[in-house]
């Protein structure tokens, strides 16, 4: 097992995975935006997010121009026409992904600006800590438990905390209340983790009736879930309870959970899970604290726009 390459947690391009499973992907960013004490200045904190995912558009149908920047390069070739309609007046091919993957790309980049603006409580920034390194003490912390991991099961591991984040967040979406033990909801989530490794809508390419799923969801499935994954769920779980996160509200506990798994993934277009249980009640959390986002209009919210271009074609393809 190779040593940890710290490399990965600035991560920029949508292809990269290693073998720590996408848990210190960005690492770096979030730990700036988290922080109620980071120096970080917000001019400095844009330009950083600039180079990971590009600008800021503010329309989905436009071609960037003048050496604006995008997160996928090949979105840039000479002579790519950025729209193209068909008799129907619906987006088609590659310009249909092109849309769906500003959509995400601009609206994760809002999603961390917004969180670092809004000078996120310290509770907040304890969750994302224990999440990322310090959950269980320096010998059992997720660090030490990536690392451990190893690469022989996982093919695709920048999706899979991701992925764990998400089944946990899907259950705590679920509950009417916050529960007097996050501890208590170990099985049932681990059989999220089970029931989403046999769904169609986790790990993907969106835009196919076929299910073309990255080799990532065999391994949530049994007898591939073991006790290392099952541990990283317990480690979670154990931090929830923790008495400084326990200040936080069910839904302040979402969103935390929700920036880290959707920045966490290696890419959201091919994570249709991560963008339902996590980039979306992200958005919506922001939203309800008066936040605003760079593809809202005049008429239309960046929600609107989920919903036609993300949501509907992806359900209607078995992806959502």
């Amino acid at each position: 097992m190779p040593p940890h390459n710290y490399n990965c947690e600035h991560a920029m391009y949508p292809s990269c995975v290693c073998h720590c499973l996408g848990i210190l992907h960005q690492c770096d960013i979030l730990h700036k935006v988290f922080d109620p004490n980071t120096t970080a200045a917000l001019p400095v904190l844009q330009q950083e997010l600039t180079n990971m995912y590009g600008h800021s558009f503010q329309d989905p149908y436009v071609a960037p121009s003048g050496g604006q920047k995008v997160r996928r390069s090949y979105n840039l070739n000479p002579g790519t026409q950025w729209t193209t309609k068909n008799s129907s007046g619906d987006y088609v091919g590659g310009s249909a992904s092109r849309i769906e993957q500003r959509i995400l790309d601009v609206t994760l980049k809002d999603i961390l600006e917004n969180t670092y603006i809004m000078n996120t409580p310290a509770a907040m920034f304890d969750l994302f800590k224990l999440i990322t390194s310090n959950i269980g003490g320096s010998g059992n912390g997720l660090r030490n438990y990536v690392q451990q991991y190893g690469q022989g099961v996982l093919l695709s591991p920048g999706y899979h905390w991701s992925t764990m984040l998400a089944c946990v967040a899907y259950e705590l979406n679920g509950l009417n209340s916050k529960p007097s033990s996050y501890s208590s909801l170990r099985n049932t989530i681990v059989r999220n983790v089970v029931n989403f490794g046999h769904d169609k809508t986790g790990v993907r390419y969106p835009r196919s009736s076929k299910v073309t799923k990255k080799n990532i969801l065999y391994t949530s499935q049994s007898p591939y879930l073991d006790n290392r994954q099952i541990n990283g769920i317990d480690i979670l779980l154990q931090g929830l309870d923790s008495p400084s996160v326990r200040t936080l509200s069910r839904h302040e506990v979402i969103f935390v959970l929700s920036v880290v798994g959707s920045t966490t993934s290696a890419d959201l277009w091919h994570h249709p899970l991560a963008v339902k249980n996590l980039l979306r009640p992200a958005v919506d959390y922001l939203r309800n604290a008066g936040c605003k986002f760079s593809l809202d209009s005049s008429n239309t919210k960046v929600e609107d726009l989920m919903d036609r271009y993300l949501k509907a074609p992806w359900k209607k393809r078995g992806a959502w």
